[in-house]
């Protein structure tokens, strides 16, 4: 599992430990990131590295001295440091109550996460009555392969396939190249994601909706026999046929599921993956892992997308190719 905490100067700081055991156990502040600074470079006995007018630098951590990323043109790339993302963060929340709960340097410190949750919001519920989570997730690489992004999610980033997972699940508030003129285009958009991080914005208002959209049995039966039997087979195997019973079964009577819903729907396809049914054989831990940080994760952010975003595109034909497959049993 690729945790990204892989060289002495990577770290993630939490007041919880991560699945990884990873991580340093304090509050979070500003300070647990080191300060970076670009440095010139320089060759022929002392001249500055330039290719016409412009100018390389090289991303140092000043506590050890060493590169965060390689060298880059001051002109035409904008450094932005996970010390500039917590004050920027900090700015635009100003007046919310909220919380630092993981920050973190990765890949030889050439990405950095912070994961902050919305604390005024953590009593909030959806349509049903059943809590949700709300995290402010900010990442970014150093090395210009990941562009800056924010975004509005209910995973706590502790590692590499967390922020991933979130970076893609998450309603993007924020993403944008670090080009000449990032700075000035975070600034503009400052008081756009402060709206949407006081509306707690589409994440709860999908989960709303989903559970506004009734679901029976038969319907979660169906969807499930769609969406899990692999493409191109025109039966479901014994072994499909049992996925799609155990999800039923956590459809009716999972944590919290009334089988009345498509949030039970839901709810029924992210408890399978992450716990199993009565029945698994899977040892815990290994699903688990898969469940948040691989292959699994990959399938539960792709089934949110059917019920939500890729709505249209998806749902009906996986309703209907399900209610084939069920009558071909």
């Amino acid at each position: 599992m690729a945790h990204g905490i892989y060289t002495d100067r990577d770290f993630q700081v939490a007041e919880v430990k991560a699945w990884h055991g990873l991580t340093r156990i304090a509050k979070p502040t500003i300070q647990h990131f080191p300060k970076i600074v670009p440095l010139p470079l320089y060759y022929n006995g002392g001249k500055e590295m330039m290719f016409g007018d412009k100018k390389f630098v090289v991303p140092v951590a000043e506590d050890d001295m060493l590169p965060v990323a390689p060298p880059y043109c001051d002109g035409t790339y904008t450094l932005f440091t996970p010390r500039e993302a917590w004050e920027w963060v900090s700015g635009l929340l100003t007046g919310t109550e909220y919380n630092i709960q993981s920050v973190g340097m990765l890949w030889n410190r050439s990405f950095w996460f912070m994961s902050t949750e919305l604390t005024e919001l953590k009593n909030l519920s959806i349509g049903d009555g059943r809590d949700v989570k709300f995290q402010l997730n900010f990442s970014g690489g150093l090395d210009r392969k990941v562009s800056p992004q924010a975004e509005l999610s209910s995973i706590v980033a502790v590692c590499h396939n967390t922020i991933n997972l979130s970076r893609t699940t998450g309603e993007v508030l924020f993403n944008e190249r670090a080009t000449k003129n990032f700075k000035t285009r975070l600034e503009a958009v400052k008081s756009e994601v402060g709206k949407a991080v006081g509306m707690t914005a589409v994440f709860k208002a999908a989960m709303d909706n989903l559970a506004k959209n009734p679901c029976d049995q038969g319907k979660a039966r169906a969807i499930f026999a769609g969406y899990v039997t692999p493409d191109g087979e025109d039966k479901m195997s014994t072994r499909t046929q049992k996925a799609v019973k155990e999800l039923v079964d956590l459809h009716l009577v999972g944590l919290g599921n009334r089988g009345e819903t498509e949030f039970d729907l839901l709810n029924a396809y992210t408890q399978h993956l992450t716990h199993g049914g009565a029945e698994s054989k899977v040892p815990a831990g290994r699903r688990f892992a898969s469940s948040e940080f691989g292959n699994g994760a990959d399938s539960k952010a792709d089934f949110v997308k059917v019920l939500t975003t890729e709505r249209l595109i998806w749902f009906d034909d996986i309703l209907f190719r399900g209610e084939k497959l069920l009558a071909a049993i």
